[in-house]
């Protein structure tokens, strides 16, 4: 398994469990979750910024939406990690606004097939992928039609896109595990 392969199963994973316990949090204490809420949309969004932007400037992935996206969700999700810090400078609706705009472009990258795993010639979009940002465009627009806190439809929402994108991350990265033990085995030299 190549070392790039590995780091983009591993991360893949760790998103997905990410996603996984906000969901799981989310269902079984929502009355305590909510409050903890941000820093778990915080900590994924900017995890997942930072892998957007360094696949999209290594050129594994297209670089239009997926570098936007990656941006603003490094900018968005320390905003919301440091929500208590800027509180005083940036009101709560702009804060989920901002969350709602980059949770809108990363399902819109999704979509349009700017996420995709494998090398260059063997590239796809997967139909989890395109599930997963229909579903993150339709958290995105709530979040920006109106504030979490206020919404429990939207809460509601994001709880049901954290465990199904939870299960579609992990599938997806032991998707592409076991594609990369696949190639591996053809390319190794059979012994006599």
């Amino acid at each position: 398994m190549t070392a790039r392969g590995l780091v983009a199963y591993r991360v893949g994973f760790a998103r997905g469990v990410l996603a996984l316990g906000l969901g799981a949090a989310m269902v079984v204490q929502p009355e305590k979750t909510s409050d903890n809420l941000a820093t778990y949309m915080g900590a994924f969004w900017t995890l997942t910024g930072v892998v957007s932007i360094r696949s999209a400037l290594s050129g594994q992935r297209t670089r239009g939406v997926p570098l936007v996206s990656g941006c603003a969700g490094v900018v968005a999700g320390l905003v919301v990690l440091f929500h208590e810090r800027v509180d005083d400078v940036v009101a709560q609706s702009v804060l989920f606004s901002l969350l709602g705009i980059v949770i809108l472009l990363t399902g819109l990258a999704h979509v349009l097939g700017g996420f995709t795993t494998g090398d260059e010639l063997e590239r796809q979009r997967s139909r989890s992928s395109i599930l997963l940002g229909m579903m993150e465009i339709a958290l995105g627009l709530l979040f920006l039609l109106g504030s979490l806190e206020n919404s429990r439809a939207a809460y509601w929402a994001a709880g049901i896109w954290a465990l199904t994108g939870g299960v579609i991350l992990i599938g997806d990265a032991l998707f592409l595990r076991r594609r990369l033990r696949d190639q591996e085995r053809v390319r190794a030299p059979r012994q006599p």
